[in-house]
């Protein structure tokens, strides 16, 4: 295994993440009053049936009422609730059913009523819509978000000496990246790790090591002393790992760094503040997306210290409420 120095322009695509969409969407007609949001004027449409099918076919359409002339059209988050009367208007919004709509109005008292998920190609958004104990329906709107990579102010995970799990909600799989950043101490023979670990089996797919001082495991062939280890581990009680690769640490005491870690199949890549690039061979019998927690100074060791580091990985995603 050899060292690889690159200067790099630019990091290699990521994984996009996205959730699955609703497919079989049906208008559900009820009658009620609808409350919108503040300063929302609805656009007006032609005819009721044409209206129902199109606010359908529409992804950012949230409601429809009925009007002498057609319809008012209305989008996400211009509509806040319906209060179902027996003698409102007309109103109309999606539910994701299989088979053909129900008759009459849909099952209220406290249930969920519907959840849809549309794109407009580029953007994935959730209208989710409730009933409160008096049957009332209440509509919430969220987007999908993923993190791409550090935020602009980004909240710091952890201070020193502190030992931090980050449990993953979905794999790492290739083409997904993991970034960090932070400071290294000041003092000398400080290291700090981050493990890429199974805890469903005890294995650490791939576990980095740097080194700012001596070299505190007898495991590598030279004595990289202010070195990097990358390495690979099968679980816990096994006193040496499977594989492991020593190289040489650019970052000197107090540096500011930045490691960002992405794979194919077979490889892990792992770039050094964008100017150093070290491949690392993963074992076939333990690939990084059995990955199910992300630590950081795995061990709790006094010497293992850090300062001002934040990490995240591009499969962070969650839903956020619409502005």
């Amino acid at each position: 295994m050899h060292l690889v120095i690159l200067f790099l322009f630019f990091f290699p695509s990521t994984v996009t993440r996205k959730p699955d969409t609703s497919e079989n969407l049906k208008m559900i007609v009820i009658n009620g009053n609808p409350v919108y949001s503040p300063g929302v004027v609805p656009g007006s449409r032609g005819d009721w049936t044409q209206c129902l099918e199109e606010c359908r076919t529409t992804w950012n359409c949230a409601l429809v009422t009925q009007t002498a002339t057609g319809c008012d059209f209305l989008l996400l988050n211009q509509v806040k609730s319906i209060t179902p009367s027996d003698s409102g208007p007309k109103v109309a919004f999606k539910m994701n059913l299989v088979d053909q709509c129900p008759s009459g109005s849909p099952p209220l008292s406290g249930n969920p009523v519907s959840k849809v998920i549309e794109s407009n190609g580029i953007d994935f958004f959730e209208t989710e819509v409730t009933s409160d104990s008096d049957s009332k329906l209440i509509f919430n709107y969220t987007v999908f978000k993923c993190l791409k990579d550090f935020p602009e102010n980004p909240v710091l995970r952890g201070e020193y000496p502190i030992r931090v799990v980050y449990p993953l909600t979905s794999k790492f799989l290739p083409g997904e990246e993991f970034f960090m950043k932070g400071k290294i101490r000041s003092t000398f023979n400080g290291s700090f790790s981050i493990s890429f670990f199974s805890a469903a089996n005890g294995n650490y797919p791939l576990f980095i090591k740097v080194i700012n001082g001596w070299r505190s495991t007898p495991y590598t062939s030279s004595a990289w002393d202010n070195g990097i280890e990358l390495s690979t581990w099968y679980n816990t009680t096994y006193r040496y790992p499977v594989t492991i690769e020593g190289y040489p640490n650019p970052f000197n005491l107090s540096d500011a760094f930045e490691i960002r870690v992405n794979s194919s199949d077979t490889q892990v890549f792992v770039y050094l503040n964008g100017t150093t690039k070290l491949i690392f061979d993963l074992e076939p019998r333990f690939p990084l997306e059995t990955t199910d927690q992300f630590i950081i100074n795995d061990s709790g060791y006094p010497h293992e210290k850090i300062s001002d580091y934040y990490f995240g990985w591009t499969g962070e995603c969650w839903w956020e409420p619409m502005e």
